[in-house]
């Protein structure tokens, strides 16, 4: 429950003609986060986890095969501008909030390839910043080990062979 992420503005510049042939194809997408929020739950439940992308590919698959597949779309420049990250961890025995200014204004991202390149870009993005000992950390003092533990861990493998 709440908001995963605050989007106050949003821009687009849609191709028309190709909108009229059944294709998505953005010149331009100008995002402004003001405010990125991860969750940690009572329950140890991390709400990034939410994201189709971060979900297992059997789950994404059975629901895509129920609502057909997601639109594609392109998008040639993403302007992204990002505000403020917040962490609350209210599993550990000491709740608490951390928050962070990520200093992102106007940043330009070009050749974009759909929803999950976009998520992509937010979410490196923000770890960049956020840096990623403090990311581990927020979940090295869990008592078990979380599902969050091991995505953050693939991810940040993944970045290190893009990067």
């Amino acid at each position: 429950e709440g908001t995963l992420i605050n989007i106050p503005t949003i821009f687009l510049d849609i191709e028309a003609w190709e909108l009229l042939q059944g294709r998505v194809h953005l010149e331009t997408l100008e995002i402004h986060c003001e405010d990125i929020r991860i969750l940690r739950s009572e329950a140890g439940a991390v709400n990034w986890l939410s994201l189709k992308n971060l979900q297992s590919k059997s789950k994404t698959r059975l629901k895509s095969a129920a609502y057909g597949p997601p639109p594609r779309f392109r998008i040639d420049q993403l302007i992204l501008s990002l505000g403020t990250t917040s962490y609350v961890d209210l599993y550990s025995p000491e709740p608490f909030q951390k928050s962070l200014n990520l200093h992102l204004h106007r940043a330009v991202f070009r050749n974009i390839d759909g929803f999950q390149g976009l998520v992509k870009v937010i979410v490196w993005e923000t770890v960049k910043r956020v840096g990623v000992r403090q990311m581990t950390a927020a979940f090295t003092n869990m008592q078990e080990e979380s599902p969050a533990t091991g995505i953050l861990k693939k991810a940040f493998q993944g970045f290190k062979l893009k990067f």
